[in-house]
């Protein structure tokens, strides 16, 4: 790609949002989303090819996932410099996919200039012109083998029940000079699925413990140990926070999140972007830690616990008893 940023943030600027608050204005690229293509797109190799064949971009909801992913994968397709460009946006379920596939077609329909050189089927959009393809697909599709890809967009990655159709699809790829994969997605509650495991290396890589020049990550999510009722705690983790989604939102689930511990595991996954262990839990964020206090045994008596754990590390019940000497507990 010659010219990134200016060329892909041209392009951005030529298509038009379709839905909410931004209907019918250009799609301008936020501050934060042009530092994170910057650095995707034009950071080079000595031969001048793309440095960067993997990309993992976490973000909490309505941070416009899916209009990003639509709106690089049009660009790939026109603009890539690659012959027969294939660009394969691959979603966990048919569900998402046609809402991908969707958001491309709107993006590319308001551009006239674009649209014409176009054309859309059901799951694909085609530029006769330079036999280029942009395919949407599920990993529920039985369209997985024969693909070529020269760019694979994951979206919603933490749905996706294993890395099958990851697989095929990057080992697609070794016929292509700089090929490009991009996992996109919000955390999710399975931390035995592929996507838990790839964000494990993501940040890994980010905080300089593993070394790997071709693997971009960029995540936005609250540190564990952070207040999740505290409004700041979102602000800082969420890059569109107070422009697609308002303050008084977030304010609006904080308070249901404080009622609730399932709605409090809702706005962790899905607004402050953390692994939760379980969808469902008995106590809420701060009741244990509220319940602390020094524990007196008498000193050398001996004392039998029992801990139960839940599926990974969640602690369920945790019961001491001390045995009396009429054999009582």
């Amino acid at each position: 790609m010659t010219g990134e940023p200016s060329l892909f943030t041209q392009f951005c600027g030529m298509l038009r949002h379709s839905k909410g608050e931004f209907s019918g204005k250009p799609f301008r690229l936020m501050p934060w989303q042009q530092e994170f293509f910057d650095k995707l797109l034009l950071t080079k190799r000595e031969d001048g090819l793309r440095q960067y064949r993997r990309a993992f971009l976490a973000l909490p909801r309505k941070s416009g996932k899916s209009q990003m992913c639509a709106a690089l994968g049009l660009f790939c397709l026109f603009l890539d410099d690659e012959p027969g460009a294939e660009v394969i946006v691959a979603a966990g379920d048919r569900s998402q996919a046609g809402i991908l596939h969707t958001a491309a077609k709107n993006l590319l329909e308001s551009c006239p200039s674009l649209a014409r050189r176009a054309k859309v089927f059901r799951n694909s959009i085609v530029v006769e012109e330079t036999k280029s393809t942009m395919i949407t697909v599920s990993s529920e599709s039985a369209t997985k083998h024969g693909l070529n890809p020269s760019v694979v967009l994951i979206d919603e990655y933490h749905v996706f029940p294993d890395r099958e159709l990851v697989d095929v699809l990057e080992t697609g790829m070794g016929a292509r000079r700089q090929p490009l994969t991009i996992y996109i997605t919000t955390a999710g509650s399975d931390k035995l699925g592929p996507c838990y495991k790839d964000w494990q290396r993501a940040e890994k890589i980010r905080d300089g413990i593993l070394q790997d020049d071709t693997f971009l990550p960029c995540i936005y999510a609250a540190p564990p140990d952070a207040d999740p009722f505290d409004i700041e705690t979102t602000k800082a983790c969420n890059p569109n926070f107070g422009i697609t989604t308002k303050p008084e939102y977030f304010e609006q689930m904080i308070t249901r999140a404080k009622q609730s511990s399932y709605e409090e595991i809702v706005y962790r996954t899905l607004h402050l972007n953390q692994w939760v262990n379980s969808d469902s839990k008995w106590l809420r964020h701060g009741a244990f830690q509220a319940n602390d206090g020094p524990l007196r045994p008498t000193d050398g008596r001996v004392a039998y616990c029992g801990l139960d754990l839940s599926s990974t590390s969640d602690t369920t019940a945790f019961v001491a008893v001390w045995p009396d000497e009429d054999g009582t507990y």
